[in-house]
């Protein structure tokens, strides 16, 4: 009787989902009818209750959602050849989340939020307060810039207690551990699609519409992979951190399937990595996994898995073979015979000056061709930092880069502590992943960059939050 009623239900349900979603299109297609502004908002409003609904209901599965969001959407945006504001779609989204989650809270007379005090938690609103104080930077007065990266690093900061209220349990990490390896692996596994078969021809023509971007992608004799993501240098650096993340896990005592499964998504990592032709990428995997043999040393696998790792990279990169990708990776290691990176020198130099004299910076996006339109009278405006360092630097100054190594500090410092702390063995070695990890994308900011790009920083995110919860979870077992 009560799997009948159960089978009812749901069959209910199922017809009432059919029927709502049977409405929202004939509605949406007699707005088109009207005209594209009706169709266009009405379309917007019931995707927003849509998601509004889903992240009260399941927000575990919109919190997923936004994550595909965030790695899909440029893809979506060459396919269908249309410009869309792609961080007000994640900043809705991770909204309608946040605001669900709370909602939940209410109803259910839960508490207001479980661990959130910690020091990263505590780094992570001076960062927002200091942002905050941005605004009011006269060197760029009106703050159009700083409306355009506030957003921004709010919805990180809602994300990061998103994630902390989702992760309960050890159980819940672990599906964010695995959900990330295999992102990283289908991002991968197009970027090599790419490459072999060639681009598609919606991403060609979208390519060929820009000569300067044509210029920055294609390099060394083949055009730069960059798979769904916004560029070759955030596909790169993404696959950076996440390979030396596997390359700790294999540290673990895993049973030989998992260990096979985790080398292969390591190799099309590497291949996908080295395609997108981004020699950031390149150099910063060897300083992640020298850190992570460090921090592992007294582990019997390291020597085997770490050093195998190194001496198979370094046969590559000396080896006598020549085509255009492994070319590009070797001038990762030789950077003083790189016109370029001379280039990027000089650049920085000629800056020093300015900021030295402006301890809060010039202001938010006062750099980059993007300031020329922004703040077109700027001295800042049309200088390219090519370095997130040097970009911070000048634009909320020396005290808010400080703050920024500050931070990345701290945080590692969180890590790497957990690590000698924990006495489960597969908690130790995830967060020894966990820190190689992030070491691997702060070391990027010198150049690329990882944690300021948008897809990237979802998992960035998350990271922080499931490091925070395994700390708290270990230690109420361990006091039970």
């Amino acid at each position: 009787m009560i799997s009948a009623n159960r089978i009812y239900h749901k069959k209910s349900y199922t017809a009432i989902l059919f029927l709502t979603l049977l409405l929202a299109v004939v509605l949406i297609s007699y707005a088109y009818s009207l005209s594209m502004q009706a169709g266009g908002i009405l379309s917007f409003t019931i995707v927003s209750l849509i998601v509004l609904f889903t992240s009260i209901a399941y927000p575990a599965i919109a919190y997923y959602l936004c994550i595909i969001y965030g790695f899909l959407i440029y893809f979506l945006i060459r396919l269908l050849n249309v410009s869309i504001p792609v961080s007000i779609g994640g900043e809705l989204f991770t909204g309608a989340i946040f605001l669900g989650i709370v909602l939940r809270k209410i109803i259910h007379h839960e508490r207001l939020w479980h661990h959130i005090h910690n020091i990263l938690t505590y780094t992570y609103v001076i960062i927002l307060i200091y942002f905050g104080l941005e605004a009011f930077n006269p060197n760029a007065y009106p703050p159009v810039g700083w409306m355009k990266i506030y957003p921004v690093t709010m919805m990180g900061f809602l994300f990061y207690l998103i994630s902390l209220y989702l992760f309960k349990t050890e159980r819940e990490i672990y599906f964010f551990i695995k959900f990330w390896i295999a992102l990283a692996l289908l991002v991968a596994l197009y970027g090599c699609y790419q490459q072999w078969m060639g681009l598609p021809p919606w991403e060609y023509r979208q390519l060929m519409k820009n000569p300067h971007t044509f210029g920055i992608f294609f390099q060394g004799g083949f055009i730069r992979k960059y798979s769904t993501l916004s560029d070759p240098a955030a596909f790169g650096v993404f696959l950076s951190g996440s390979i030396v993340f596997c390359i700790g896990l294999l540290l673990m005592k895993l049973p030989v399937k998992k260990s096979a499964l985790l080398i292969v998504a390591i190799i099309f990592m590497l291949l996908g990595m080295s395609y997108s032709g981004t020699r950031t990428a390149t150099a910063i995997i060897p300083f992640g996994i020298i850190f992570l043999g460090l921090l592992t040393i007294q582990n019997k696998k390291t020597l085997l898995v770490v050093g195998g790792t190194l001496l198979i990279g370094s046969m590559l990169v000396l080896s006598p073979l020549q085509n255009g990708v492994l070319n590009r990776v070797r001038s990762a290691f030789h950077p003083s015979q790189d016109p370029s990176m001379v280039v990027r020198d000089l650049n920085r130099k000629s800056k020093q000056s300015y900021m030295h004299h402006h301890p809060i910076g010039g202001g938010m996006k006062t750099t980059g061709f993007d300031a020329l339109e922004l703040y077109p009278h700027h001295p800042l405006a049309g200088f390219p930092p090519d370095s997130v360092f040097v970009q911070n630097a000048l634009e909320i100054g020396w005290i808010g880069f400080m703050i920024q190594l500050i931070t990345y500090f701290i945080i590692l410092k969180f890590a790497i502590h957990e690590y000698y702390h924990q006495k489960s063995p597969k908690q130790k070695f995830i967060f020894a992943g966990f820190a190689a990890a992030l070491f691997t994308w702060f070391l990027s900011d010198y150049s690329q960059g990882a944690v300021s790009n948008f897809s990237i920083s979802f998992i960035y995110n998350g990271i922080l939050a499931a490091m925070v919860k395994l700390k708290y979870i270990q230690s109420e077992k361990n006091y039970t």
